[in-house]
């Protein structure tokens, strides 16, 4: 039997577009793997240049660290601090007119020797003007108490309702059983 060059021209090209196509279903996924790979080796390029970044500031942070540290307040190790800093909250809002009707404190936690306490005030009301006070009045204190998280929604044509979520840092004093 003889193949004339036309048959043989079919037979390649209809095996070049069998190969063609079964390396294309079979690559198909590790295409999609590959993509996957190279987007996580750029974003690891990119974290090792923030955290070489960092490390080149280490001395820079940690100047300011000690700077910030020396400005916390210290207290008693057994001292409850969430019942403290809820007082000093409640405090700072009674005087800015802005009523807090449901909050709550989180755990507290420690980094380094700073340590932290959430306090989750989940309805407060007033006006706008009470709100800026108060929130003016939490940065007068520093670096101890930090706004996080704030939501307002309008309750009537000048009052005002929402939540946030309040940071406050301190430092421990040092007992005699951890020296």
């Amino acid at each position: 039997m003889k193949i004339s060059p036309r048959e043989m021209t079919m037979v390649f090209v209809t095996v070049a577009i069998v190969v063609f196509g079964a390396s294309y279903f079979v690559l198909q996924s590790r295409i999609g793997e590959w993509k996957k790979l190279m987007e996580q080796e750029k974003n690891l390029k990119q974290s090792i240049g923030s955290y070489r970044q960092m490390i080149a500031q280490k001395d820079i942070v940690t100047e300011r660290l000690k700077e910030v540290s020396s400005l916390l307040p210290s207290y008693p190790a057994d001292k409850e601090m969430d019942v403290y800093w809820m007082s000093v909250m409640d405090s700072i809002a009674n005087k800015n007119n802005l009523e807090i009707s449901r909050r709550q404190s989180g755990q507290e936690t420690k980094t380094g020797s700073i340590y932290e306490l959430p306090i989750e005030c989940r309805e407060w009301t007033g006006n706008l003007d009470s709100l800026v006070y108060f929130l003016f009045d939490l940065q007068k204190e520093g670096g101890m108490m930090d706004v996080r998280q704030l939501s307002i929604k309008p309750r009537t044509k000048t009052n005002l309702k929402g939540r946030f979520l309040l940071y406050c840092a301190y430092t421990r004093e040092k007992t005699e059983a951890s020296d």
